[in-house]
């Protein structure tokens, strides 16, 4: 009985609190941890649009136009057809993915990132940041992340394309879940491509658009913050916005080719990604590089704002955390020393 009793005492529930602090404390400590919750909670909020993204890409796949019906003109008529057909749960399918998706890739990005960048290898001899290093730093970093996520982006792809017959689009796969889809991915059964399909797509589309984000945004931040935007988010956010401009203008080709890889049906419609380049220009024109561009740039803003604000406070609160863990050792040391004074003192009085 004084185990149990033992077990719920308040130095017991101390302990524990203790435990649980240091353990979040040590999570969010880590930026690219924070960084990566706070893209996973934006993906949360912009999973329609992405959604609308893939499903504009894959519209009128191989045909030329006026030759199929235009199921996704706009974003709300678009979102009200989806709502009609498959309720509101339609518009987060693909949800569980691809917030997994965000939350390992950012992760491992940033990562290896700073694990190069403490390294030294970004730096000359004088500790000072070379520019072209750390960009080639960030594409390798962003290009292994891509490669160890591709089966999760493919299921991903795979599930926002199930839809209705009345506004299906691109070849259907029937993935009842999320996991049973990854499962089906990696076991390669009939109907699926291999896991890493799209990889190649995905890997030129996360080099060229880190590299030209990169770029950009270091060179707009500037001249952004001169104009009396000095507050960290709203900066970000409106350099982010314009910086995005150039990177969906070189990168979404690239995005319609790696996404139209991951949804085909076990290669029958493209050998690789020279194939679906050239089908995809020969049948349907350049223009169909650019499906899904306008939204994919509206998708940028919040998806930028929200994981800014997410990214900050998780930092805030690890900060708030590691001073209360200072604090109380202080009170904790401060105790114990009045303790052994107050011994002290009755030993003296004894005597």
């Amino acid at each position: 009985m004084e185990k149990v009793k033992a077990l719920f005492s308040d130095e017991s529930r101390q302990r524990l609190w203790n435990w649980q602090r240091v353990k979040y404390q040590w999570f969010l400590q880590r930026d690219y941890f924070c960084a990566g919750l706070g893209c996973a909670a934006a993906s949360t909020l912009t999973h329609p649009l992405d959604l609308l993204k893939t499903r504009l890409q894959l519209q009128g796949e191989l045909r030329p136009s006026g030759t199929y019906r235009h199921v996704y003109r706009h974003v709300f008529q678009s979102f009200r057809d989806i709502v009609k057909h498959d309720g509101v749960n339609g518009l987060y399918k693909g949800f569980t993915m691809a917030t997994s998706h965000q939350l390992l890739m950012n992760v491992i990005r940033l990562f290896l990132y700073e694990k190069v960048n403490r390294s030294g290898v970004t730096s000359d001899m004088e500790e000072n940041p070379v520019f072209w290093r750390q960009a080639l730093s960030s594409v390798v970093a962003g290009s292994a992340a891509t490669v160890i996520t591709s089966p999760l982006y493919m299921v991903k792809v795979q599930t926002q394309s199930q839809a209705s017959e009345a506004i299906a689009v691109g070849w259907q796969h029937s993935h009842n879940k999320a996991r049973w889809g990854l499962w089906n991915v990696m076991r390669g059964a009939k109907g699926n491509v291999s896991m890493f399909s799209g990889a190649t797509g995905a890997l030129l589309r996360m080099s060229v658009a880190s590299s030209t984000q990169i770029l950009c945004f270091t060179t707009l931040q500037p001249h952004v913050a001169a104009a009396g935007y000095t507050n960290c988010v709203s900066n970000s956010c409106i350099t982010a916005t314009l910086s995005s401009i150039p990177v969906i203008v070189i990168s979404n080709p690239l995005d319609v080719i790696s996404t139209r890889m991951y949804n085909q049906e076990a290669d029958v419609y493209y050998k690789n990604i020279r194939d679906c380049i050239k089908k995809t220009y020969q049948r349907e024109g350049p223009t169909a590089f650019y499906k899904g561009a306008m939204v994919s740039y509206i998708r940028v803003v919040p998806f930028m704002a929200v994981s800014l604000v997410i990214w900050n406070y998780t930092k805030q609160l690890g900060i708030d955390l590691q001073q209360l863990s200072q604090h109380d050792l202080s009170v904790d040391a401060a105790r114990k020393h009045a303790e052994i004074m107050a011994r002290i003192n009755e030993g003296g009085a004894k005597t």
